[in-house]
């Protein structure tokens, strides 16, 4: 009788520690709360006992990424949260990307005359990365079916902006014009041209 309650102690302190063991082997398991992409794996001899808190592996989400942003102060008034940007990269010319502002700081420094904000860009298939300079055009305004010219043909004199226009007997007639809503290279004309106007 005594060996067999031997037995049963025996067995028991033996299913008591291989659960122990499972319990300490599924603690060395790593899982991360997110997926990602390894960017730094430090190398580690096999058999090498690491310090705790040492970092075996460093992992990051970069299908959506925050881009900081640096605006001049005369835009304080016309970029608005959640205002569309287009984002490109010299690496990836070919590719425009998608970007919302989603924050934006309402003081401007006095050293740079600037103001603060970020992007957030949706990157689902990775082609913008970690560290990456980019360019980034905030659509402040939009309009369809306008017509537009090249900034550096109009010109300006004491009646305001014009343009040289191709009249049908293939002489050239200054046109006065008011603009609208522009970006860098471009401007909308709001009067004065037409849709078929040769502009010179």
């Amino acid at each position: 009788m005594r060996e067999l309650r031997n037995s049963e102690v025996s067995r028991t302190s033996a299913q008591y520690d291989f659960e122990s063991a499972e319990i300490r082997l599924a603690k060395m398991n790593i899982s991360a709360p997110f997926s990602g992409v390894i960017v730094e794996l430090p190398y580690y001899t096999k058999g090498t006992r690491v310090t705790s808190g040492q970092p075996m592996v460093s992992l990051m989400s970069y299908d959506k990424m925050y881009v900081d942003i640096n605006l001049p102060e005369k835009s304080i008034s016309e970029v608005k949260l959640g205002h569309e940007a287009l984002i490109t990269n010299y690496t990836i010319a070919e590719d425009t990307l998608v970007g919302t502002v989603s924050e934006l700081s309402p003081m401007i420094s006095s050293e740079t005359r600037t103001f603060s904000g970020k992007l957030l860009i949706n990157n689902p298939d990775l082609k913008l990365r970690p560290g990456m300079f980019v360019k980034a055009d905030i659509i402040t305004a939009k309009k369809d079916s306008v017509i537009v010219i090249p900034k550096n043909i109009i010109l300006t004199g004491n009646r305001g902006k014009y343009v040289f226009v191709v009249e049908r007997n293939s002489a050239a007639d200054d046109r006065q014009i008011v603009t609208g809503i522009e970006n860098k290279d471009y401007v909308e004309v709001v009067e004065g041209l037409s849709v078929n106007d040769r502009k010179i």
